[in-house]
């Protein structure tokens, strides 16, 4: 019976925090998985390299060539991790999720807003979470101009790693 006490605690203790937590995160957290199975799915390796130092990143890969590419920036009132997950078949970006956080100030005590970005580059969508909730949705025309940088990082990035 004294060995169910700590463990009953635990639980408690773990349910009240998960509902703590932002909602946002949690819809984060749901996306990254589904990354994240794709990657186990497919035993990706990650690699160590950044090819911007001001976009720090970590890159798995599949056969020579990148299936998820993660990106962070930071600002003076503004961070954001931007994930994009490649098709190994033709090199297109097939999905890009975003979360950005914003401050009132450069001290970064109140959060100002916390939004989630989803851009479904094969259904052709891109919708927009606040606080959870979707709060927008849209049919988009991909490529746009802002991928070619990130053509540019991966060409970059998929060279270092195969002449290691």
């Amino acid at each position: 019976m004294t060995i169910l006490k700590p463990i009953f605690v635990i639980i408690i203790l773990a349910f009240t925090l998960q509902s703590c937590s932002n909602p946002n995160d949690r819809v984060y957290k749901n996306l990254i998985n589904r990354i994240n199975d794709s990657i186990e799915k497919n035993n990706a390796e990650e690699f160590n390299y950044t090819y911007d130092i001001l976009l720090p990143q970590k890159s798995f890969f599949v056969i020579s060539k990148i299936k998820l590419l993660t990106l962070r920036a930071s600002g003076e009132f503004c961070d954001s991790e931007t994930n994009y997950l490649f098709d190994l078949k033709n090199d297109s970006i097939i999905l890009e999720i975003r979360k950005q956080e914003c401050y009132e100030d450069h001290n970064r005590w109140t959060k100002k807003s916390d939004t989630i970005y989803v851009i479904d580059y094969m259904k052709k969508t891109e919708e927009k979470y606040f606080d959870g909730i979707l709060t927008k949705s849209k049919k988009i025309n991909p490529p746009n101009q802002r991928n070619e940088y990130i053509y540019e990082i991966k060409l970059k990035t998929e060279n270092k790693y195969n002449n290691r």
